[in-house]
């Protein structure tokens, strides 16, 4: 992890005692680095009270324009902050530290993250750090749309447990192993390791998926690289498939799941039959800060895609490119209004 570290840090400050946060989120480093950075800066700021009206007296003022003005205002003052190397230096490091662990232990890390010291966690929280560290992570994706979905707010340690124990078991039942090919992906480009990953890494990252972790033979072997590691998860056995899962969010599971496996055959209809007035504004300002032209060619390109896994692809990047919260309430609205183009005829919108 060190050597990690080191190599990301002189990435992003090779030189200089300063820097500042819009230069550091400019460079060509991963997202989880980047939201990190973001976050330290907007801890720093520090604003004053909100503009106010003495006595309701009318001053004429636009409360929509000062809104606007102000969400402008705290959108741009963190890239003004200014980071010594010490500070990026504990950014990045807090930033490896936490994908890690997301990456090859997700369910684990999450319980140490928000329940190690209480019984329930504010769905916002777990969100966030989903969205900041791990939406490309299959399994915490599959999490965060049951955690989005899920009524009870804060989520309690064992209404977490149920979700997370279903997600698991869903996602790795399947014999082509799809998702776990995406992690291993995940895993080869976060250590950069030239094809290949040790041992330990993963026995970690098997034993979290149910898998016995003797399968890697032979035992002496500590480095498998990308082809050997997929060879051996093909006839890969789970430690135990004699259970199921029961719990009072699993007929969404299982119509969510199908959603996502089972496209329909096309023609589709246009993604303009959905976006109705008030969500097409509510995207254009609150995605899109009013440029029409960036939301129309999102739209169209939205729109010329056949497969909802190439949509949702588009989605993922531009929320992404403009730094929005993938769990946010339009960034979820517009995923279930693109969703609607390609299933049921839109009866999901």
């Amino acid at each position: 992890m060190e050597s990690l570290i080191t190599s990301w840090l002189d990435a992003a400050m090779p030189s200089g005692e300063q820097i500042s946060c819009r230069t550091l989120v400019d460079k060509d480093l991963p997202f989880y680095i980047k939201n990190s950075f973001l976050a330290l800066a907007r801890k720093r700021i520090k604003l004053g009270p909100q503009f106010s009206q003495e006595n309701g007296e009318s001053t004429g003022i636009n409360s929509r324009e000062v809104k606007e003005a102000r969400e402008k205002l705290l959108s741009a003052l963190p890239m003004t902050v200014q980071f010594n190397r010490a500070d990026v230096e504990l950014c990045i490091s807090n930033a490896l530290k936490i994908r890690h662990n997301l990456l090859l232990q997700p369910r684990q890390a999450l319980t140490a993250f928000f329940f190690r010291k209480k019984t329930e966690s504010p769905k916002r929280l777990l969100l966030r750090l989903i969205g900041s560290f791990g939406h490309d992570i299959p399994y915490l994706q599959e999490l965060g749309h049951l955690i989005g979905n899920c009524i009870e707010d804060p989520i309690s340690y064992d209404r977490f447990e149920r979700m997370a124990s279903g997600v698991q078991e869903s996602l790795y039942e399947e014999q082509d192993r799809k998702t776990m090919n995406q992690e291993i992906d995940l895993l080869l480009d976060f250590f950069n390791s030239n094809g290949s990953l040790e041992r330990p890494v993963l026995e970690d990252y098997l034993g979290m998926r149910g898998f016995k972790t003797d399968l890697l033979q032979p035992e002496e072997k500590k480095f498998w690289s990308r082809d050997e590691i997929l060879d051996q998860l093909r006839s890969a056995k789970k430690v135990s498939r004699g259970f199921r899962i029961i719990f009072s969010d699993e007929n969404y599971f299982k119509i969510y799941r199908q959603r996502i496996e089972r496209q329909p055959p096309g023609p589709y209809p246009s993604i303009y039959d959905y976006l109705k007035g008030k969500d097409s504004k509510k995207f254009l300002r609150k995605l899109f800060k009013n440029d029409k032209t960036a939301f129309n060619e999102f739209i169209s390109k939205v729109d010329r895609v056949s497969r909802w896994r190439d949509a949702k692809q588009i989605i993922d990047w531009e929320l992404e490119k403009r730094r929005v919260d993938p769990y946010s309430k339009e960034a979820v609205r517009i995923g279930d209004v693109v969703f609607a183009k390609f299933f049921s005829k839109g009866d999901y919108s």
